[in-house]
């Protein structure tokens, strides 16, 4: 491809394509968005996620709201399965892979 017409992505271009996956993918319904959500690393499998994603869960529960988050990490998909989300789409984006993950109001 001649030099004229190769262009390098910026770090705008990033951010504008994260933002319109971002915005493809969003319910159309009213939710509550969780995240970003994170354990220190040297805290990580003491069940402190879990445990504030409970209290989470339940304020959801009892509002009776929808919640919504995406992840980018396989474990996570998983971890998240266990308090009752959902995915409900996947997408590539630039060197990783979203899951869109949905919950019901229990």
């Amino acid at each position: 491809m001649p030099a004229h017409c190769r262009h390098v992505a910026s770090d705008v271009d990033r951010l504008m394509h994260f933002r319109s996956i971002l915005a493809d993918h969003d319910l159309d319904e009213p939710h509550w968005h969780v995240g970003p959500v994170g354990v220190e690393p040297g805290f990580q499998s003491m069940g402190m996620g879990r445990a504030v994603m409970r209290l989470l869960c339940e304020e959801f529960d009892e509002h009776g709201r929808v919640s919504w988050l995406k992840t980018v990490k396989p474990e996570n998909v998983r971890f998240y399965a266990g308090l009752g989300f959902e995915v409900v789409d996947e997408s590539p984006m630039l060197a990783a892979h979203l899951w869109f993950m949905r919950r019901q109001p229990q």
